[in-house]
This record gives structure tokens, C-alpha cells and sequence, in this order.
């Protein structure tokens, strides 16, 4: 994600790939996207990730030799502003390298639909951010 290397990020995904989230009112969205579908979902994110600074506090819990899922707590500051956020998802290992198959991350059910903006961005523009809560115990 730093190096904005596009190509790189995609080879970590096998697709296609399950995404959810959810909206400020709770209603869960989800789908599943295959290569192209995913780069005009996340074009957006990828053309402003160059100026962030983003950190990782990844849990990874190993459920077999081709299996393992994930919690990843990470920030992101940009343009001086810190944001917070929490993902989830499942990890499969294809011809020996461990790739993404599924990822879950709340509240960006509300951000625009890409063209927009998409997955939590907007260039040139304001940040629109997805909310975070604390879950309910």
C-alpha cells in the first residue's frame, strides 16, 4: 500500500473476493468481485494511498495449512488527519502463497459509490470516513 504498487496489492488477493461492511443504520452490504470489478471499486483508494501513512496491528489465527483468518487494527493519517479503523477477513494459501479471500470492514457502507469516491475516499476532496464503533459487549 505505501509504495502505491497497484499490481502488488492485487496478486495478495485470489480472486474473486467476498467484501461486506455495514452502514450507519446497521444494514450489511456485501459481494463478491472479481479482478476488474475490484480495481474500479478501489481505484480511488489506491490513487490517494501515496500520501498516507498508514500502520498495521495485524492478529493472525492459523486454522489448517491452507486456512487462517484475521483481525487487523491499523490507522491511516492523511492530510494531518488520524483515522482509526478494524478489519477482519480470511486468508487461503494458493500455490504456496497466503492471499486475502475475504475481507469484512464496518461503516463504509455510506461512502459514495465508486466514481464518487468509493471505499472511503475522495481525491481532491474532503475525506469522507466510514464510523467506527466500539463493539457491544
Amino acid at each position: 500500500m505505501r509504495k502505491s504498487d497497484v499490481r502488488a496489492k492485487i496478486s495478495r488477493i485470489d480472486f474473486p473476493i467476498l467484501m461486506a461492511t455495514d452502514d450507519s443504520k446497521g444494514k450489511v452490504k456485501s459481494g463478491t468481485y472479481d479482478q476488474q470489478q475490484y480495481m474500479e471499486m478501489m481505484r480511488p483508494t489506491f490513487e490517494t494511498t501515496e500520501d498516507s501513512q498508514i500502520s498495521h496491528k495485524p492478529n493472525i489465527t492459523v486454522l489448517s495449512d491452507s486456512l487462517a483468518t484475521f483481525t487487523d487494527d491499523y490507522s491511516v493519517t492523511r492530510g494531518g488527519k488520524k483515522y482509526n479503523g478494524r478489519m477482519a477477513g480470511l486468508l487461503v494459501k494458493v500455490d504456496g502463497q497466503w492471499k486475502w479471500k475475504a475481507m469484512y470492514e464496518a461503516g463504509f457502507g455510506d461512502v459514495p459509490a465508486p466514481g464518487i469516491g468509493g471505499s472511503g475516499t475522495t481525491r481532491g476532496h474532503e475525506q469522507q470516513q466510514p464510523r467506527r464503533e466500539k463493539p457491544k459487549k
